[in-house]
């Protein structure tokens, strides 16, 4: 059986306690990659729960209402 590697970092950041079971569950079902409402970026959405590092916005060739939407949806994924 293949290791779902996105799976894997999930239940071990559950297991060394970086989330909770409950951020857990939100994570699984969102799942990891925030496609939309954006058709310009797409984002890793659950980065720091399998790297412990958050997502890095390039910001770059985007205009500022762009830049304003993709933190609008990390900050709409963020642990609560």
């Amino acid at each position: 059986m293949d290791k779902d590697p996105a799976l894997s970092a999930i239940l071990d950041a559950v297991a060394t306690g970086k989330i909770t079971p409950a951020q857990a569950m939100e994570s699984l079902a969102t799942g990891p990659v925030a496609r939309q409402p954006l058709h310009y970026a797409t984002l890793d959405t659950d980065r720091n729960a399998r790297t412990g590092f958050a997502e890095v916005v390039y910001g770059a060739g985007k205009t500022p209402l762009q830049c304003v939407g993709i933190a609008t949806v990390l900050l709409q994924h963020q642990p609560r």
